[in-house]
């Protein structure tokens, strides 16, 4: 659809999520990690407003990194720690 919105199907395919996982975070919105944007019904198929999704996705990837680098970080310093206790 080009009228700003992208169809439910395609966002699970993008994220590689499943039906029920949408489902669960539209449910709880507290619960649904950084910005899921809202449903938007239209007839019978659900929606979400296209700069809001790619928005969400950016999120994502923003955590996906920071995560990494501070795990990557927190293991440098444990060999280092165990370095120098066999030193």
């Amino acid at each position: 659809m080009s009228n700003g919105f992208i169809p439910d199907t395609e966002v699970r395919a993008q994220l590689c999520v499943s039906e029920m996982t949408t489902w669960r975070w539209d449910r709880k919105p507290d619960a649904a990690p950084l910005g899921w944007p809202a449903r938007v019904r239209m007839g019978r198929r659900n929606f979400r407003n296209r700069e809001e999704f790619e928005a969400f996705k950016a999120n994502l990837m923003r955590q996906a990194i920071e995560a990494r680098r501070t795990r990557g970080t927190a293991e440098h310093e444990a060999t280092a720690a165990s370095a120098e206790a066999v030193a």
